[in-house]
């Protein structure tokens, strides 16, 4: 039963995205450890079976979230080196991602425990089974109704979007374990999803009342007062999660975006590169310094930032879009390029869901690049039907061009609309 309490009060889940984790250099493992070096493991992804400690010679540097994936990245006889927690892990406490819920189902089978069923839900939720997820802690609560039962339950909810049962559980949580902060922020992300901003924020105070080094219900808390504009609230706290960790590059980069709105653009790049210093990987930061260097006129270095977006994630929309706004509207012509333009709006409108402003905006600019400008002037009036507030002067300026049968072409300095402001 202590076991359970230990994993049920402490499952965080905390995060708007996945918690970007800070490299650190390859040490030598235990001294009384002298293994061959091996392979068999490097390179995999692997969970660990519940909590785990990372050690390096004579002490612990840190510990796991619950079944925690992580990747192999050296490996020692029984030890495998995992940069990202920056110690070394024993291969008896993690498995293969794609063994772990046989793994967890054949524990199940010895013993039935709220725990088994517990970390077999955790299981499903770190690959995204969120609703197979919610089936395992319903059992675990069944057998042992813990505060944190119930907020993974709620978490997974809420990652489904389900977020009006994901509050009923987190309130479960906190009647049940009401000195404890993450349900409390839980629930505030919750009500941000359903649009309760000012309930959110009660909640991100109440998760910080109970625990004041919190970083993540800062961070969620100063996402809700940029939200409501009011950056000089959302400014103090992204810094104070800066404070508790100096390398949180969500909040560095939520920061720069802060600075950003306030026009402060130099404040806003040296947040961008310290991001992209305590995370070399980290997307927005690649994305939001393109567009400073845009603005600036370093359309190469600007180019190379969005590209570099790309290249991590495939998938990032904002960034195919600041390429298709800058090939399609540059006042320097030797980085125009109708063709590519048109490409990288498509995949942006493509991967934003069809209906984004921003990306039918770019992609109009784009066909007028082309001389296509029917259908560039088709695009615009859509733009301008989604969202008739946002880039209002840039459009106006689009539609005289396109008018007089031109392409159009961005102001140097201009902060729009190559850039889809950041949720974060």
């Amino acid at each position: 039963m202590k076991a359970i309490h230990k994993l049920s009060i402490y499952v965080q889940l905390t995060s708007l995205a996945a918690l970007l984790m800070i490299a650190t250099p390859v040490a030598a493992q235990d001294k009384e450890e002298k293994p061959a070096a091996s392979s068999e493991w490097v390179g995999k992804t692997v969970m660990t079976k519940g909590e785990a400690a990372f050690r390096l010679p004579g002490k612990t540097v840190s510990s796991s979230d619950v079944c925690e994936v992580m990747k192999v990245d050296l490996q020692k006889g029984a030890w495998l080196w995992i940069t990202t927690k920056g110690g070394w892990v024993n291969k008896k406490d993690v498995i293969e991602v794609s063994e772990a819920t046989d793994y967890f189902t054949e524990e199940i089978k010895k013993k039935a425990s709220a725990e088994n069923f517990f970390l077999r839900g955790m299981a499903w939720f770190r690959q995204g089974r969120y609703y197979v997820a919610t089936g395992d802690f319903k059992n675990a609560i069944k057998i042992t109704p813990a505060p944190g039962f119930f907020n993974a339950r709620g978490e997974a909810w809420r990652l489904a979007g389900q977020n009006e049962r994901a509050i009923a559980d987190f309130g479960e949580s906190i009647k049940r374990g009401p000195k404890f902060a993450s349900p409390y922020n839980n629930r505030g992300l919750a009500n941000m999803a359903l649009g309760k901003t000012k309930e959110a924020i009660k909640d991100f105070d109440a998760a910080i009342k109970l625990d004041d080094e919190f970083r993540f219900a800062y961070y969620n808390r100063g996402l809700a007062y940029r939200s409501l504009q009011q950056q000089d609230k959302a400014i103090a706290d992204f810094s104070s999660a800066i404070k508790v960790d100096k390398l949180y590059a969500d909040a560095l980069n939520a920061r720069g975006n802060c600075w950003i709105d306030k026009k402060e653009f130099k404040k806003a790049r040296t947040d961008y590169e310290a991001a992209l210093k305590a995370n070399r990987e980290y997307v927005p930061a690649y994305f939001n310094r393109g567009h400073l260097n845009k603005m600036d006129g370093k359309f190469a270095d600007a180019l190379k930032d969005y590209e570099k977006a790309i290249e991590l994630n495939p998938k990032y929309a904002p960034a195919h879009n600041g390429v298709a706004w800058l090939t399609a509207t540059c006042p320097d012509d030797k980085f125009r390029d109708g063709k590519k333009a048109v490409k990288y709006a498509e995949r942006a409108r493509e991967l934003g869901g069809g209906e984004e402003d921003s990306y039918i905006g770019t992609l109009a600019a784009a066909e007028a690049e082309l001389g296509n400008f029917d259908k560039a002037d088709s695009l615009l009036k859509r733009a301008i039907e989604l969202d008739t507030k946002a880039y209002r002067s840039v459009r106006a300026a689009m539609r005289d061009a396109f008018d007089a049968k031109q392409a159009y072409r961005e102001k140097p300095g201009a902060t729009t609309p190559g850039r889809t402001p950041s949720k974060k």
